[in-house]
């Protein structure tokens, strides 16, 4: 026997499948033996919770509604299935979105950075297709830079700077967005020191020239603008006391120093060699020397003439010229020679000025011609 959920035999109620007897008497006064082999299947339920777009289909019969709905069937072994189901119509939609952001923005996969009207397709939690507008405003973040000379101290965004250099300050701008604001900032120097050692004077940026050791200032606008006071740490060294005596005989002598250097009066060239306090001369001309002392400092002496160099005083002739001075010309007397001679003219500081070659030839009077020389040489 099969039966649905239970079954009465004999007046005893049977819920559970299985093998059952019953005794009982005939008709005829014996025992009778009744046996039930019982098979019982029982009825189902089941809750479906669904969600659709516009519409659901459950055993051919289509909803268009949200609501709860029942219904009754059998299931493989003959017996009431009863189904729920909770049931969730959606419909297509459309939505917008307005949205702001700072620099870029990410939506559905795409990256934008600038303001404007973005859709796209959806579905949405139904299964519906939906297109989804977005109303998009990018703001961007603002940098800026800022150059300032000052004189002190720069107070900027609260914070005050008294050294030049670079800084940023980090806020955020009408829109919300970062806003990075950058001070290029140099700070007038408004005072310096220099230092300098030289011989006999200095002669400093403002023109003044100093000629004693001292601390001595000035103030100035410099580069930025501002004033600046400079202190000079100065030290001035004395210069040589330079002399330079000839003894007659071709010797000269400088005065006493660290360091020396004849030079030719003529060229202003240094002399070969000529590095010692004397000097001994070889031809006659014009003849300084250049005296160092401990400190390294140098100046130069007189230029001494040498004239006699050559000259023999008892060469066995007599020389004689006149009228001295002149301012046109003079007259040479030669008396015991017959050699040549030429006659050179220099200037009061030794400088030649003129030179008349072979001019004399023997005993005679020459007259030397000066009219073309400058007076007073």
């Amino acid at each position: 026997m099969t039966q649905c959920n239970s079954y009465t035999w004999n007046g005893q109620t049977y819920n559970t499948s299985g093998t059952y007897t019953y005794t009982t008497q005939n008709a005829v006064g014996c025992d009778s033996v009744a046996t039930l082999n019982l098979t019982i299947h029982h009825s189902s339920t089941s809750t479906i919770n669904a969600i659709a777009c516009q519409s659901y289909t459950l055993n051919g019969t289509p909803y268009t509604t949200s609501g709860t709905y029942t219904q009754v069937l059998q299931n493989a072994a003959g017996c009431d299935s009863t189904i729920t189901l909770n049931l969730t119509i959606g419909a297509p939609d459309a939505v917008t979105v307005n949205h702001t952001a700072c620099d870029s923005y990410a939506w559905n996969g795409t990256t934008y950075t600038t303001s404007g009207t973005y859709t796209a397709n959806l579905q949405n939690i139904y299964g519906c297709d939906s297109t989804v507008t977005l109303n998009l405003t990018v703001n961007h973040s603002t940098t800026s830079t800022t150059n300032i000379n000052n004189c002190g101290p720069y107070t900027w965004n609260g914070q005050t700077y008294s050294a030049s250099g670079t800084y940023t300050y980090h806020t955020l701008n009408a829109h919300g967005c970062d806003s990075t604001a950058t001070l290029l900032l140099t700070i007038g120097n408004n005072g310096s020191t220099q230092t300098a050692a030289t011989c006999g004077s200095f002669t400093w940026s403002n023109g003044v020239t100093y000629t004693a050791s001292g601390s001595y200032t000035q103030v100035v606008t410099n580069v930025h603008g501002c004033d600046s006071t400079i202190t000079l740490n100065l030290t001035i060294y004395p210069l040589p006391n330079v002399t330079a005596t000839d003894n007659g005989n071709g010797t000269l002598t400088a005065s006493a120093g660290t360091s020396y250097q004849w030079i030719n009066c003529q060229t202003n060239l240094p002399i070969g060699g000529a590095t010692s306090q004397s000097l001994t001369i070889t031809q006659n001309g014009n003849y300084a020397v250049i005296v160092g002392n401990a400190n390294n400092c140098r100046d130069t002496s007189n230029c001494v003439v040498v004239d006699y160099i050559g000259l023999d005083e008892n060469s066995g002739f007599s020389l004689n010229v006149y009228p001295n001075p002149t301012d046109s010309k003079v007259t040479i007397a030669i008396n015991g020679s017959s050699n040549e001679f030429d006659v050179v003219v220099e200037d009061m500081n030794g400088r030649k000025v003129a030179t008349f070659h072979k001019l004399i030839h023997g005993n005679g009077n020459y007259d030397v011609n000066l009219n073309n020389l400058v007076t007073g040489v």
